[in-house]
């Protein structure tokens, strides 16, 4: 394949003279395109090559051989003593940033006998919170310096109400069920880091990335980096934009902890922060499930469920390919990957802060300031969490005739709207009404469910007016959707047999509003930009899934005989984290599935030492992927925000898909971009005109530049990577 450019084109023409025929448009760039085909040759903006050169050129990437990558064996670098002193900074950040804060309010709300444990679980999820809008706040106003009065003030008041502080301290472990308990939740802690913990970590080769942390992990880094500088943050990967249309609130609270603590933003992102919210995920549901039901094995089911539980997608892998996996079949990611989306991870905490004190609290003033600051500040952590506690606010208040849960809505409404405007623009449509497109997408794709019978049947319906055969194939469709997705939770959907008890209770009743909007929102709409990225509206379903199923489960198992009950057990506890194990061992390799060389971070790291400055490198080429095996370097696995990552500098444009999601004209970018490397006549009025100030070049692209024509010198240059910067 051949390609001259990208995007849309314009002012298209077709002119002949003679036996010359000349194509001539403007690209997306906003450049002219002349193309003349020749006798025997082809001309592209003046420049003449032979048919047959254009013909080897197009297919080189398939004709050359692959290289092997030898990855150096070894482990990771790490001390004890450094690992220790990070242990400590952490927890003082904890403790002085967050829990102190978070305890003096919730100490006011919840009541005096609300045990130790559950009012330092949720007053450190209040502390997230408080902090990420502290220093949002002062970052706008340029004094994020004032942070450090805020934590001498809690240390202060630490130091006042130790005494209290430890006089209320208990962690008794009375019995079998509470060595169960603890045991359940460290193993589901340990599961959920498998993922994320070897992440940006220094091996013999370089660094390591496995999984979605190839991209999304290295994108939170670029962002974080940015909002250490300022806030509004610039969009890492498309300079001289801010970042507009994003949740950032999360990222946020790591640069905080960074800016206070000095820890690197890589442990706080793929260890620190998945550690802490895998324990307080387990705590959290814990004291939820307590409110909910009575009983110690529903309360052990659900949290397996909620630590565990995988959809029914090795089915079909099972079926299609004869072995197990197929974590995402249906669409949605399963707990394993709990901590691969950080923003949901920590927008889940809130969630469950928030459902633990709407019941059990007498509505003050203070009690109305703690839920605004929680259910309003979501749709800056992640939008659809925000988005879910708004419209049950709602619902609940209409259904219920609240005014109290109105008021509620109301001012975290408006200070949602706050935030919301601050970051998002109103011009652009974020989300589309599209009815079953991830159920016609799981069906249709091969790389899903794939089922082709299923899907000839719905389009035959349809075009043939046979409304039974297209509603029939619609129904089958969405209940595999829903129960795949659900896998073992599906014992959830037992609970609707007593629908009318879950409407006279206040507490189910709003989670139930809360789990079908969950369910039903990415059934009937997409987001703009990435139309996939709406299936996260359903993993806050899952959890609620989780937590009920275990509870019906458990019900289940105490009300048979038990030379059936005992069967049924074992198998619920081997099939239900099936494919969440399958994924769990594709990150347990010392092969990574993308990496940065020592020679590349050497490259970074010089870069990373230079005066702040715009970066230009070029675009992703996806044929390179042809040319060599996994590992692959993380330039090739996929366009990804890596330079902006570890130079901590703005790239002029890097991550087309996150540029994507994020509504931005990239295309125009892309071109331009192709344009500057294979035509040098337009190179230094780029240059200043885009206030590029070095050019990051891979040697992988087997490219040079003229350094007297585009008024650049190189000042860095290894076997990998040539870097230049702007005269």
């Amino acid at each position: 394949i051949w390609v001259i450019d990208e995007g849309m084109i314009s002012d298209f023409q077709i002119r002949k003279s003679g036996q010359t025929y000349a194509l001539s448009y403007q690209n997306e760039a906003g450049w002219e395109r002349v193309i003349e085909f020749l006798p025997r040759d082809i001309s592209v903006d003046g420049k003449i090559s032979s048919i047959d050169s254009l013909i080897l050129d197009a297919t080189k990437h398939q004709l050359e051989g692959k290289e092997q990558i030898n990855l150096k064996e070894g482990s990771f670098n790490w001390s004890l003593q450094s690992v220790f002193l990070k242990i400590i900074k952490f927890s003082g950040f904890l403790i002085l940033g967050c829990l102190i804060p978070g305890l003096l309010l919730i100490s006011k709300i919840l009541p005096k006998e609300s045990p130790f444990l559950q009012k330092n679980t949720v007053a450190l999820i209040l502390g997230f919170v408080l902090i990420t809008l502290l220093f949002y706040i002062l970052s706008l106003l340029k004094l994020k310096q004032v942070i450090f009065i805020y934590l001498l003030i809690n240390l202060i008041i630490l130091i006042k109400i130790r005494k209290q502080l430890l006089s209320n301290f208990s962690l008794k472990i009375k019995d079998k069920f509470n060595f169960l308990l603890i045991g359940l939740i460290i193993m589901g802690t340990i599961f959920q880091q498998l993922p994320t913990f070897k992440n940006g970590l220094n091996f013999p080769y370089g660094l390591g990335f496995w999984g979605p942390n190839t991209h999304d992990g290295v994108w939170h880094i670029s962002l974080i980096n940015q909002l250490i500088k300022s806030v509004p943050p610039q969009n890492p990967v498309f300079s001289g934009e801010t970042l507009k249309n994003y949740h950032y609130f999360y990222d946020l609270l790591v640069a905080v902890t960074n800016y206070i603590s000095g820890i690197s933003i890589s442990d706080l992102l793929f260890r620190f922060y998945p550690i802490m919210f895998s324990l307080i995920l387990g705590i959290g549901t814990y004291y939820l499930i307590k409110s909910l039901v009575n009983g110690k094995l529903a309360i052990l089911f659900s949290i397996y469920l909620v630590y565990f539980a995988g959809s029914f997608g090795w089915i079909v892998e099972y079926i299609k390919l004869r072995h197990l996996g197929g974590e995402s079949a249906f669409w949605a990611n399963q707990s394993i990957s709990f901590n691969l989306n950080p923003p949901f991870a920590v927008s889940l905490l809130i969630v469950i802060a928030i459902l633990q004190l709407l019941p059990i609290v007498k509505f003050s003033r203070l009690t109305m300031v703690v839920l605004t600051v929680l259910a309003g500040s979501l749709i800056s952590f992640k939008a659809y969490a925000g988005i879910l506690i708004l419209l049950t606010l709602l619902l609940f208040a209409v259904f219920k005739k609240s005014y109290l849960y109105l008021i509620v809505f109301l001012t975290s409404s408006l200070f949602s709207s706050i935030l919301f405007l601050s970051n998002f623009s109103l011009g652009k449509q974020l989300i589309i009404f599209s009815p079953f497109w991830f159920i016609h997408s799981m069906i249709d794709s091969p790389d899903r469910v794939g089922w082709v019978r299923l899907s000839l049947a719905r389009v035959a319906g349809l075009e043939g007016g046979n409304w039974f055969k297209y509603l029939s194939a619609e129904a089958i469709g969405l209940i595999i959707f829903i129960a795949g997705n659900l896998g073992t939770r599906i014992f959830a959907l037992f609970s609707l047999i007593k629908i009318r008890s879950i409407f006279k209770n206040s507490q189910h009743f709003f989670l139930i509003l809360f789990s079908s909007l969950s369910l039903f929102i990415p059934i009937l709409f997409i987001q703009a930009g990435n139309p996939w990225n709406t299936i996260q509206f359903l993993y806050y379903f899952l959890y609620i899934s989780a937590v009920v199923g275990g509870a019906v489960f458990a019900k289940i198992i105490l009300g048979i005989p038990k030379i059936i009950a005992l069967p049924l057990f074992i198998v619920f506890v081997l099939i239900t984290p099936i494919n969440s194990w399958a994924s769990a061992n594709g990150y347990l390799s010392y092969q990574p599935h993308a990496l940065i060389s020592n020679s590349e971070m050497e490259a970074l790291e010089f870069l990373k030492s230079q005066n702040d400055g715009v970066i230009l490198t070029y675009p992703y080429d996806k044929n390179l992927k042809t040319k060599i095996p996994e590992s692959w370097p993380l330039l090739v696995y996929d366009s990804t925000a890596y330079i902006s990552a570890l130079s901590e500098k703005s790239v002029y444009l890097e991550d087309e898909g996150q540029n994507q999601i994020l509504l931005t004209d990239y295309k125009k970018r892309v071109v331009a971009s192709k344009d500057f490397f294979s035509n040098p006549s337009f190179g230094s009025q780029f240059l200043e005109d885009n206030r590029i100030k070095y050019i990051y070049l891979p040697k992988i692209y087997k490219m040079s530049l003229n350094e007297d024509l585009l008024k650049i010198k190189s000042i860095f240059e290894n076997e990998e990577v040539i870097i230049y910067q702007t005269l």
